[in-house]
């Protein structure tokens, strides 16, 4: 089992409220399908910020039957959501822990 960071962007994209391209929506919606029917858990801050950004976001699409909103949905009644202190920037953003390997598509 892995523990993960996902930005807000991936399960809206994968909501399909996004400008990304097709190769990367279908390459995101692939992330999605394997999170949420495997058994990495997803690194979210002890404070909420992290998860009151993904319902923020996910709430502007509307689709409650999209693929980030049923990752959504999976990982919070499957206890799949494990809280780590994280430490934000002044914009909010998490400061992610040097010995997290970061990768871009």
């Amino acid at each position: 089992m892995a523990v993960i960071i996902i930005d807000t962007n991936v399960l809206v994209t994968a909501s399909g409220d996004s400008s990304m391209s097709a190769q990367c929506r279908s390459d995101i919606l692939a992330f999605v399908r394997n999170l949420k029917y495997g058994i990495d858990h997803v690194a979210v801050d002890h404070r909420y910020v992290i998860l009151r950004q993904y319902e923020q976001n996910l709430g502007r699409g509307g689709d409650l039957q999209s693929e980030g909103y049923e990752l959504y949905k999976v990982l919070h009644s499957e206890g799949r959501f494990d809280y780590r202190y994280i430490e934000f920037d002044e914009a909010v953003q998490a400061v992610v822990p040097f010995e997290c390997q970061v990768h871009d598509s």
